[in-house]
């Protein structure tokens, strides 16, 4: 389960990317910097613009893949906790 994890991890760093251009184009360099700082908020940036930056689908893929990503890294800990 952690490859699951690994992989979700992986297209989450893409999707916060991809966020992170629409950023720096329609906020300015403050609001991008500040999306590099704490990745929250370009999340919640991204979910607050999903009109204006026409990303519904990025945003659907990302909230997604965040959900697969703990559950598969919940269940990956569990399962190495209980090989000890």
């Amino acid at each position: 389960m952690l490859t699951v994890g690994y992989i979700a991890s992986g297209i989450s760093l893409i999707c916060w990317i991809m966020t992170l251009i629409q950023m720096f184009k329609k906020a300015g360099a403050l609001q991008g910097i500040l999306g590099i700082i704490c990745g929250i908020w370009a999340f919640v940036w991204g979910w607050l613009n999903v009109k204006d930056t026409n990303q519904k689908t990025l945003m659907m893929v990302w909230t997604v893949v965040i959900l697969i990503g703990m559950v598969a890294n919940y269940m990956g800990m569990s399962e190495l906790a209980s090989n000890e």
